[in-house]
């Protein structure tokens, strides 16, 4: 069976989506699909990564290098080419977003051979229910919503990338297709080798954070929570994207903090670098998330996944979005201030239960490993009728 995967992509690891999907999807093709991305490189050696993350697997780029705004128009027509001549009857069509499957659902019709047999299925991430969301063009919502209701009326199913996604599914849209909960994956055995540092009165205690420093995110929480803590707390980051603004945005914090040498930013670390620059020897990992929706109830946190594959403790905000993943007793959950955030770093470093606690999560990670989401993807596929693999 193949999958056509529509949306394109900026092959590097930067990229978040680009991560997550490439993984996913990879371990997905090792039960007998072949899954075909689009998109385009600028970076020889960032694309090389990529390529060495597929390896053998039956993934298959269409791609150019170059800008993608040049190139987004042409290698969606060559998709779209390649699926209007492929004549199998069992093909899947991936999206992940409504005005992606509406588009799709569009164009089946006019696919001939190709359009039929077809089955189109929707992601649905942080940005999945754009409804109840800000509208950066002062769209009417109500509006939105009902146009997306007649969009999955026709959708052939839902991936849902986090628990919590699934109460405001069914509240917000009663009739929906079928759909699987598939949070975001990792590969356990990448992290197990971060470990915290034997834990000394006299510190210095490292705070970690990895990842991206869009606002919804909350990264300001870190600086507040650690403005609070002694000097013997020390903030390291690794993320944004590696450029002056990202600078900028690092030392702005700092400095309004007050946190002059207490701040070790890293720039933007390659993933396969990661585990042995920047998590090990970590006192704490850290999961900053903002009073918003998105991560209240839609995200779901790569980064938290990674963190609960280390033997470090892990501070996370107490939102649905990962209370539903950890649970109460592996990572320390935290209120969304700056006070229940500090809290919360000081108990990780300093619980005579942080062990038992990253035993736990380690155990419960599993659940997640790229191999088993992929399992239980494959096998909902198979349950509800997308695809007839003997």
């Amino acid at each position: 069976m193949r999958v056509y995967y529509y949306h394109p992509f900026e092959f590097h690891f930067r990229s978040a989506m680009t991560i997550q999907a490439i993984h996913d999807y990879v371990h997905l093709a090792a039960h007998g699909y072949e899954v075909i991305f689009y998109g385009t490189y600028e970076d020889s050696m960032a694309f090389q990564e990529v390529r060495e993350v597929i390896g053998a697997a039956r993934v298959r780029l269409l791609v150019r290098r170059g800008k993608l705004c040049r190139w987004r128009g042409a290698l969606k027509a060559r998709l779209l080419w390649m699926f209007w001549r492929d004549p199998s009857p069992q093909k899947l069509l991936v999206t992940r977003n409504f005005s992606k499957e509406a588009e799709v659902q569009r164009l089946l019709p006019l696919l001939g051979r190709g359009g039929r047999g077809c089955r189109t299925l929707m992601e649905i991430h942080e940005d999945g229910f754009p409804h109840l969301l800000p509208q950066k063009k002062g769209g009417d919502p109500a509006a939105i919503k009902v146009n997306h209701a007649r969009i999955l009326e026709r959708c052939g199913g839902l991936v849902l990338t986090n628990y919590s996604q699934e109460g405001t599914l069914c509240t917000e849209f009663p009739r929906h297709p079928g759909y699987v909960v598939l949070p975001n994956g990792v590969d356990p055995e990448r992290f197990a080798s971060a470990r915290a540092p034997e834990v000394k009165a006299e510190g210095p205690f490292v705070v970690t954070y990895t990842g991206q420093f869009v606002a919804w995110k909350n990264v300001e929480l870190l600086f507040r929570s650690l403005a609070l803590l002694d000097s013997r707390f020390h903030l390291r980051i690794a993320g944004g994207k590696g450029d002056a603004a990202s600078d900028g945005y690092v030392a702005e914090l700092t400095a309004r903090y007050g946190l002059e040498g207490r701040v070790d930013y890293r720039g933007f670390v390659s993933p396969r670098r990661l585990v042995a620059e920047v998590l090990d020897g970590s006192s704490v990992l850290a999961l900053p998330l903002g009073e918003n929706l998105r991560s209240r109830l839609f995200t779901s946190p790569m980064k938290l996944f990674e963190a609960m594959a280390t033997a470090i403790p892990v501070v996370a905000v107490d939102f649905p979005t990962v209370r539903g993943i950890t649970g109460e007793d592996t990572v320390f959950l935290a209120a969304a201030t700056d006070e229940g955030f500090a809290g919360a770093i000081g108990a990780a470093v300093f619980s005579p239960e942080r062990g038992e606690r990253v035993a736990r999560m380690n155990l419960l990670v599993r659940r997640y490993a790229h191999r088993e989401r992929a399992r239980r993807f494959h096998e909902w596929l198979v349950e509800s009728g997308g695809c007839l693999h003997s």
